[in-house]
């Protein structure tokens, strides 16, 4: 057999190999910076088993002890902030005594009535004299009179333009005017008749003519102004007074044809001739021509929206609506 050549590791005496052990610092006395020593002699890596830093397989699945010992405490919750002059606790209880008995409204029905009448003064006051008892229920009944109550508007009448104007409407077609003519003709009469109404102007307006004044008319000025219309346009069938609130009226039912045979419909003068004809025909004054609406197409009625000249209350359409055209 050959023997295996190389270099030859001479023998380490006994000796050498118990100063190696010696020089080797213990566990206790080895500084934490120390790097780990190996256990063993020579160079080579130990055969012997893992090193003494590393767990071993029976301390695999173990974990490791913590060396702080001390529990984690839980974070404490913040503090709510005093507020001053807080009341703490639960509130008082209410005090039912000082509950009122009664409420405001009937307390204040309760409260005894100012004395109108002259008996009601004189229980009142029984030692006032009679002079101051008559006087006090004068000033009362002064200022009753003096409050006016605020005219209330019906939703089909409308607040019509400045009655700083005359108005001459026609009932049929309108009549031309020769505008400078019939102002100086109206001066000429208001002043023989004494009345002192300064005329401005003339226009046309609201199917008929205008007369500007600078203030509102008198009655007997429009009665001069009525007579000057009449004398000049040769008619009796016109309308001469002050503008006026305007009602809105509907006549219901109101036959669309003159002849149905010849599905001939009505005309808006046959309209008017009818309200003239009508016993109410002192509240129709038309402030326009009247508009006639067919109910539909099969039907034979229609429907006949008026315009009238009213006053603020709706006097006129009150007396028409409801009733009998």
């Amino acid at each position: 057999m050959s023997t295996p050549t190389g270099p030859t590791i001479p023998p380490r005496s006994s000796q050498s190999a118990n100063a190696d052990v010696s020089m080797t610092p213990k566990a206790s006395e080895r500084k934490p910076t120390d790097p780990p020593q190996l256990q063993g002699s020579g160079s080579g890596p130990s055969r012997s088993g893992p090193k003494s830093g590393g767990p071993s397989h029976a301390d695999k699945g173990k974990q490791p002890a913590s060396n702080n010992s001390v529990a984690v405490q839980p974070r404490p919750q913040p503090k709510k902030p005093m507020v001053p002059f807080q009341c703490m606790g639960m509130p008082p209880p209410i005090n039912r005594g000082t509950k009122p008995k009664k409420s405001y409204a009937s307390a204040a029905k309760s409260v005894p009535k100012i004395p109108v009448t002259v008996a009601q003064l004189a229980r009142f006051a029984p030692n006032l004299p009679v002079d101051r008892i008559t006087q006090a229920n004068s000033t009362v009944r002064e200022k009753k009179s003096s409050c006016k109550r605020k005219t209330v508007l019906p939703n089909f009448t409308m607040l019509g333009p400045s009655r700083r104007q005359i108005l001459i409407s026609f009932n049929n077609n309108k009549i031309s005017c020769d505008f400078n003519l019939f102002v100086k003709r109206a001066q000429a009469a208001l002043a023989s008749a004494e009345l002192n109404l300064h005329i401005l102007s003339m226009a046309d307006a609201y199917g008929g003519y205008t007369v500007y004044t600078k203030e509102v008319a008198h009655p007997n000025t429009i009665n001069v102004i009525h007579g000057l219309a009449v004398s000049i346009f040769q008619t009796d069938a016109l309308y001469v007074g002050l503008p006026t609130s305007t009602s809105y009226i509907k006549i219901m039912d109101v036959p669309y044809y003159q002849n149905i045979a010849k599905r001939k419909p009505v005309s808006v003068d046959m309209i008017k001739e009818a309200l003239g004809n009508s016993p109410l025909s002192e509240h129709f004054v038309l402030a326009c021509n009247p508009c006639i609406n067919h109910n539909s197409a099969s039907s034979t009625t229609a429907t006949v929206y008026c315009d009238l000249w009213d006053s603020q209350t709706g006097a006129r359409a009150k007396a028409l609506i409801g009733g009998p055209s």
